[in-house]
C-alpha cells in the first residue's frame, strides 16, 4: 500500500480509515547558524491512494486563534483547500538577537528576532474531484468555500520574542490566493515564548 515497504531515514505513517489508505511522512532538524541563531526546518508530505469523499481527504492545518503556533498556516482558513496528496515545508529561523543586540538602547531590553516561511503545495486527484465526477455518489460537493490550489500556498512572518522574557509578538503575510472570499493580507499573533 503506497510507500510502505520503501527503505527512508524519515518516519513515515500509514494509517488505514474504513477502506481508505492513507500515507504520511514528515522530517524535522535543527540546524545552527551560529552567530545567526538557530532554524527549525519541518517538512511533511501525505498520499490518499484511493476514492475517497472528501470528508476522508486532507485539509491544511490551520491555526484561526491570535496565539502563535508552529507548523500551521496562520492566515489560512480552515478547509480553504481540500487535497488527496501534499507537500510541506516550515522554515523557522531564530536569530537570537543577532539585529536587535547592536542596536543601542534596544539592545538592554535583550529581544530576539525571528522570520518563518510556510509553503504547502498539494493536488486533488480526477478520480477524487467531485466537479470531474459528478454523477458518483460517493463524492460530496466541496463546500462553498473550498478550493483546489492551482500554485503552492505561501505565507511569511517576523517577529520579536523575549519580551518582558515571556512575550512573543508576530506579524503574518499571506503571500498568495488574496482573491479568496475572507483572505486578509496581514495578520498578527502573540504568544509565550521564555527566552535568556
Amino acid at each position: 500500500s503506497g510507500l510502505v515497504g520503501i527503505l527512508t531515514p524519515f518516519p513515515l505513517t500509514n494509517r488505514h480509515k474504513p477502506g481508505i489508505i492513507v500515507d504520511f511522512i514528515s522530517y524535522d532538524q535543527r540546524f545552527s547558524l551560529s552567530p545567526v541563531g538557530y532554524m527549525d526546518v519541518y517538512v511533511k508530505g501525505g498520499k490518499v491512494w484511493n476514492k475517497a469523499p472528501y470528508p476522508l481527504l486532507f485539509t491544511p492545518p490551520t491555526n484561526l486563534s491570535y496565539i502563535c503556533g508552529s507548523e500551521a498556516f496562520a492566515m489560512m482558513s480552515s478547509m480553504e483547500f481540500i487535497y488527496d496528496q501534499y507537500a510541506m515545508i516550515d522554515i523557522e529561523h531564530y536569530m537570537e538577537g543577532w539585529i536587535l543586540a547592536k542596536i543601542p538602547f534596544v539592545n538592554k531590553l535583550k529581544l530576539r528576532e525571528f522570520w518563518k516561511f510556510k509553503i504547502m503545495a498539494s493536488s486533488l486527484s480526477d478520480r477524487n474531484n467531485p466537479l470531474r465526477n459528478s454523477g458518483d455518489e460517493m463524492l460530496f460537493a466541496l463546500p462553498k468555500n473550498s478550493h483546489v490550489m492551482t500554485e503552492p500556498y505561501m505565507e511569511a512572518s517576523f517577529g520579536v520574542y523575549n519580551i518582558l522574557k515571556l512575550l512573543q509578538v508576530e506579524f503574518v503575510r499571506r503571500i498568495n490566493y488574496l482573491n479568496h472570499p475572507y483572505a486578509d493580507k496581514w495578520g498578527f499573533r502573540f504568544g509565550l515564548r521564555v527566552g535568556f
